[in-house]
């Protein structure tokens, strides 16, 4: 049996992304609902609210959920997660999520204002 070769052909797209990156972290289309929050410290100037997520339609393997918050955070914790605050936002991380989590979140700030605008999920 005789190959022919063929000489490969390089194409430039400039706006598609290279497929390691492209691939890399899915998207995880489950959504997470989240309760209203609960204020459990009030210092006057800053404080607590605890907000109870529902993971249970998520992929939980690796999962990361980004939670955006309607001001700057000063931290978060909560159900054995890796958590990681920066601005309006918090990153928690687990390699194997429960199907639900309680989360408390410290703000500066009248904390009774303190709620959730936005949540995403992916896994590694």
């Amino acid at each position: 049996m005789k190959h022919t070769y063929e000489k490969p052909v390089i194409t430039v797209d400039a706006g598609m992304a290279e497929g390691v990156y492209a691939a890399s972290g899915t998207e995880n289309t489950a959504s997470i609902s989240y309760s209203e929050g609960s204020v459990t410290a009030d210092w006057g100037t800053s404080g607590q609210v605890t907000f109870s997520l529902d993971l249970s339609t998520a992929n939980l393997s690796q999962l990361t959920v980004i939670l955006t918050f309607n001001m700057d955070i000063t931290g978060g914790w909560g159900s054995n997660s890796n958590a990681q605050a920066s601005g309006r936002q918090l990153s928690l991380y687990w390699y194997s999520a429960p199907t639900s989590a309680e989360i408390t979140v410290q703000a500066n700030g009248t904390i009774k204002d303190l709620e959730i605008t936005g949540a995403t999920c992916t896994n590694a």
